[in-house]
């Protein structure tokens, strides 16, 4: 079974991939990223893994858009989601072929989603004016789509993000101030070690995630 999803609805996107993992076990998920594998090498990891697994999922992310598709192996034990940040053109040879092998097909915008980026410079500036509406903030993000930009937020307080505007820059600047490099590091690691806690099933999403912007908070 294969599953396309693409779209700048980063959101949306998320969501659904999290709504999928739901139906596996993590210990039958495997995910490659384009940036680390090429496609073919990808293929016949997960084609040559998990020969005692009933069934499996696959996620494929960065890779680039001229994959063969018919490369993919077509069985219902195996789920193979191809993710997309952006929205592939109707005239989209991937796209098209993915309808000939009558893939799921599901597209996100970003059109009505609700931008984070208020929600990370609370964070940044330890404002716990989100809090009181978290829960739905993470029913609408999801957690793996929240922590990727938590991620980012800590990544932009060491590395100055280029292609700024210059108010953004310097409300990044002031940021730092609460962020000395030894917390980024606890705070990275914490993060790391909530994302394997809630993928392994050890622990729920919605405690995990609470209990990490918590501690970005008040530490």
């Amino acid at each position: 079974m294969i599953i396309l999803i693409h779209g700048n609805g980063l959101t949306g996107i998320s969501k659904k991939i999290s709504e999928i993992r739901k139906g596996f076990d993590s210990l039958s998920t495997q995910e490659f990223s384009g940036k680390q594998i090429e496609f073919d090498q990808a293929i016949i990891q997960f084609a040559t893994g998990g020969l005692f697994v009933e069934q499996r999922l696959v996620i494929l992310e960065d890779f680039d858009e001229k994959v063969d598709l018919e490369k993919l192996p077509s069985n219902q034990e195996t789920a193979i989601v191809l993710k997309f940040t952006k929205n592939l053109t109707a005239n989209s040879v991937l796209l098209k072929k993915a309808v000939e092998l009558k893939a799921q097909i599901f597209n996100f915008t970003e059109d009505g989603e609700t931008n984070i980026f208020p929600f990370l410079d609370a964070l940044a500036e330890k404002n716990p004016k989100f809090m009181g509406e978290f829960d739905a903030l993470l029913s609408e993000w999801s957690g793996q789509y929240l922590l990727t930009m938590i991620f980012y937020m800590l990544r932009r307080m060491v590395q100055d993000p280029k292609k700024l505007p210059p108010f953004v820059q310097q409300r990044i600047q002031k940021q730092k101030q609460n962020f000395p490099i030894k917390k980024i590091a606890e705070l990275y690691k914490t993060g790391l070690e909530t994302d394997y806690k809630i993928k392994s099933g050890l622990m729920e999403e919605k405690i995990g995630m609470t209990l990490l912007v918590n501690q970005i908070l008040t530490n």
